[in-house]
């Protein structure tokens, strides 16, 4: 429903009475908890064909003729989690500690509406594109359908995407490996960072949730360890965990097929880390 459709709740006269520090305490406790490293679910589609502009900071990009700055990019623009945050609703005063709220975590808030709407956008350096079993070969068709779509004889650049981070569950890792796909993921993304999702702490979300962004999940590192490459080898960091060693013995016969070119590019600032972690849905 459209913030402009809802109807706002009440505020208790009697809650207003109360003194303004108190009340400060009482809304801190109805906002969401504060922003972390959050997973956005990949979807269809954000492979798209666009053309570049100069905002892009594109090297290439040619003030002259439009016709060559046509691009093939992943658009992790189009990646956004919504807020809904019942202060927006209630009255100026919590609107205010909402609105500042947001400021202070760095979301976007867009005040086109009747309430003002409170959202995030993808930050590549922090947040995972999360990509789950069932979606591991649109994964990696995207890009190859969308370039059956374009007109003959057209000039596109496919561009690398701004995606360092990538998250796979379990059993999508799995499948990577078994059809060996892991290597592929570097053809377009130039990650620094592998998480194997181990396990959600509730329900995984529903379709409707995905599709409204609605849904929010952050990840906590599970305790053990990590595998780091360095001095072009995977060196492992941590104890082993319990009850993960035939995950472990996966993962490492998933990374001896990472091609050394992409884990020693020369743009990757970092090492490449693979790790395991819990998903954990916020409120």
């Amino acid at each position: 429903m459209a913030a402009s459709e809802q109807t706002p709740p009440s505020t208790s006269p009697q809650l207003m009475n109360i003194p303004l520090e108190l009340r400060e305490k009482i809304w801190k406790l109805l906002l969401p908890d504060d922003v972390g490293p959050t997973l956005y679910l990949y979807k269809k589609d954000y492979w798209q064909h666009r053309y570049a502009t100069p905002s892009d900071n594109d090297p290439e990009y040619d003030p002259a003729n439009d016709e060559n700055n046509r691009r093939l990019m992943f658009c992790n623009d189009l990646l956004r989690l919504q807020f809904p945050i019942v202060l927006v609703f209630i009255n100026c005063e919590t609107r205010r500690f909402a609105v500042d709220w947001a400021r202070r975590q760095g979301l976007d808030i867009d005040y086109s509406r009747v309430y003002p709407t409170i959202s995030a956008s993808f930050d590549p350096e922090r947040d995972f594109l999360h990509v789950r079993a069932g979606e591991v070969l649109g994964y990696f068709n995207g890009l190859f359908e969308l370039l059956l779509k374009l007109p003959p004889g057209r000039h596109f650049s496919i561009r690398e995407t701004v995606v360092d981070n990538l998250a796979l569950s379990e059993a999508a890792f799995g499948q990577m490996v078994e059809q060996d796909y892991l290597r592929n993921i570097f053809r377009n993304y130039l990650l620094k960072k592998l998480i194997i999702v181990t396990h959600t702490t509730s329900e995984p979300p529903s379709e409707d949730e995905v599709l409204t962004g609605s849904s929010r999940w952050e990840l906590k590192e599970e305790k053990g360890g990590e595998y780091t490459w360095h001095d072009d080898a995977f060196q492992f960091h941590g104890s082993k965990y319990a009850g993960k060693e035939e995950l472990y013995e996966l993962i490492e016969e998933g990374i001896k097929a990472l091609p050394e070119r992409v884990l020693n590019h020369p743009e990757r600032e970092t090492a490449f880390k693979v790790q395991l972690a819990i998903a954990i849905k916020r409120e």
